[in-house]
């Protein structure tokens, strides 16, 4: 049993006391990550596409034209990024190919063999889009043969594959180095939860990425682009501009609203967070998604579903062109597969099919020999849900923010944010903001995130918490205590707050409390963590908290009446650690799946 706050009735014996001293030394290799590292290596595991940049940090501070890039990927829409797929072994999960040759090869399975192999494409937002509690056994589903596979198992296979890839370049750039040599620097979305952080995290570690304490940490995707953004924009932020960061990719769009705390010369500015992060799952596979329908629609489900075994990847490929090169003014033209044009039997020709559709839906798509032409109206309606989303949330956001905290700027990082038909939108929506997209938009994200891999945790701007954390406690009865919570003359399961919801968090802040046994014969002390959904939680019973972890320290009786340190670190992850006077010290692993 642990105490909180105030005195021992018998003894006039402290119960409990706080100390607000910032415990760095005790997270060092957390705050100070490059440490002994020879160079950083950033993934950008994102839902359509994955990319990775690396660097050799140094002491006198990264220069942006020090981060490399990943080398072309091959037979890649986007020679930046290369698709989020990966065919594997049935037997052993071990790695057949990656990327866009995985959905070639993929192609080129003859039936009898798909049993053979596991095929995942676009596999991320399962960590997202949950209709079950998400754990380390939660599985996605292939798409050659519906089974389902664990995923940290597949997201593990991919991001050891990319780590590989990544100590080649780095190697054939002249120097030969190891995983323990490196920092890497994984990317999440901003608007993920702690559980899906930990699953990547998991993954991360089975695939090698985390071979010390000083080998791996999670990065907000938003946070490396800004970082980038501002190193590299002919268009200097001043102290006081608040802007907003819209990264806009596939499966997610994450917003937040950063402001310019201080100049600290040509290093950087510190940032701080406006407003809390917000966006949702209407990335831009939403409009691949009703392209498709389309497609089903038009053809019907025979045709379609004979269509997605033989084509659907070459399919998506020419899509995916069509899609990026739209800007609103042009016909599309996307070649078809003869699964979809070739008229057999009874089927009705596809010219006639998209006649009956047309008369149907008002529209006016075309089909001429293989070729299916739409018109810039037609397309545009693939879009519209997305942008018009988009703009909504957006404009709920600017509307929630006090007058001196308006946005003077919007920057679009991401794939999606490349898309004309939708910083047009922004624009005519936002015409008394400017609206800025970076070159190399789509790269952004995973190169600043180099650049804070390189500087540490403190170049991450504060933060406002999303959730309270704690500890459960005895403590004192108060006047308003419930009387069930009152047992032999304490209070009990008291929530400390560490953090309440809705905090300023600095990057790499720190928080540490003294705690005592409330019996002096205690040998152990098990503390137990919780997280809150609402602000100033009383007790840990609350239905808004959650147990997220726990750990158990020993000592002797007079150890332990001198007092165990508590203390919990938030940065992109949360860790905690219990310390003894006499120095044992146990770091608590918080698990936030179900």
């Amino acid at each position: 049993m642990i105490g909180n706050p105030t005195e021992s009735a018998s003894k006039n014996q402290k119960l409990f006391q706080q100390d607000e001293n910032a415990s760095r030394e005790l997270f060092k290799s957390v705050l100070e990550p490059t440490s002994g590292k020879k160079a950083v290596v950033a993934i950008d595991f994102g839902t359509t596409g994955v990319g990775y940049a690396w660097a050799f940090p140094n002491r006198a501070g990264l220069k942006t034209s020090e981060v490399f890039d990943n080398p072309p990927w091959p037979n890649s829409v986007n020679n930046t990024k290369t698709p989020t797929a990966v065919l594997l072994n049935a037997d052993d999960y071990s790695i057949v190919a990656f990327g866009a040759a995985a959905l070639e090869k993929a192609m080129n399975i003859k039936t009898s063999d798909r049993p053979n192999f596991y095929l995942f494409h676009r596999f991320k937002m399962a960590l997202y889009n949950t209709s079950e509690p998400l754990t380390s056994d939660t599985t996605i589903n292939d798409e050659l043969n519906q089974k389902p596979v664990r995923a940290i198992t597949v997201i593990a296979a991919c991001l050891k594959h990319v780590k590989e890839l990544a100590l080649v370049a780095i190697k054939d750039h002249g120097t030969s180095l190891n995983a323990k040599d490196v920092l890497f620097v994984l990317t999440v979305p901003a608007i993920w939860k702690d559980n899906a952080k930990q699953i990547m995290h998991i993954a991360a570690t089975e695939a090698g990425l985390e071979t010390d304490k000083q080998g791996l940490i999670l990065a907000l995707e938003p946070e490396g682009a800004s970082f980038w953004w501002m190193r590299t924009s002919d268009i200097k932020p001043e102290a006081g501009d608040v802007y907003i960061v819209a990264d806009c990719g596939g499966g997610t769009i994450d917003v937040s609203v950063h402001e310019v705390m201080n100049i600290q010369g040509a290093d950087g500015n510190k940032l701080r967070e406006a407003f809390p992060v917000t966006g949702g799952d209407w990335g831009s596979t939403i409009i691949d998604r009703r392209f498709f329908q389309f497609l089903e629609d038009l053809f019907g489900p025979e045709r379609y579903e004979n269509f997605k075994k033989r084509d659907v990847i070459i399919l998506q490929q020419a899509w995916e062109r069509a899609k990026c090169a739209f800007d609103g003014t042009a016909d599309s033209s996307i070649t078809m597969p003869e699964s979809l044009t070739l008229v057999r039997g009874d089927v009705k020709p596809a010219a006639n099919s998209i006649e009956d559709y047309n008369a149907a839906n008002n529209t006016e798509f075309e089909i001429e020999a293989n070729r299916l032409i739409i018109s810039p109206k037609d397309m545009a309606t693939f879009f519209d849900p997305v942008v018009a989303t988009t703009v909504a949330h957006l404009k709920t956001v600017i509307a929630k923010l006090k007058d001196d905290s308006k946005p003077s700027k919007i920057v679009c990082v991401g794939s999606f944010s490349q898309s004309t038909v939708l910083t047009n939108a922004l624009r005519t929506a936002f015409s008394d903001i400017t609206v800025l997209v970076p070159n190399q938009a789509g790269s952004c994200v995973v190169r600043g995130a180099v650049l804070l891999g390189a500087g540490g945790i403190s170049d991450a701007p504060t933060k406002i918490s999303r959730f309270g954390y704690g500890v459960k406690t005895v403590r004192m009865p108060q006047g308003d205590d419930p009387a069930d919570k009152i047992k032999d003359g304490l209070t009990h399961d008291v929530m400390d707050l560490f953090v309440d919801y809705g905090d300023d968090l600095e990057p790499g802040f720190t928080k540490e409390t003294v705690f005592y046994p409330a019996d002096r014969y205690q040998r152990a002390i098990t503390f137990e963590f919780y997280a809150t959904t609402k602000v100033d939680v009383k007790f840990v019973t609350d239905r808004a908290a959650k147990k997220i972890g726990q750990v158990r320290i020993q000592g002797d009786p007079k150890s332990l009446q001198s007092g165990v340190t508590v203390t919990m670190l938030f940065g992109s992850e949360i860790v905690a650690k219990a310390k003894t006077a006499d120095g044992e010290e146990q770091q608590c692993s918080l698990d936030f799946l179900a």
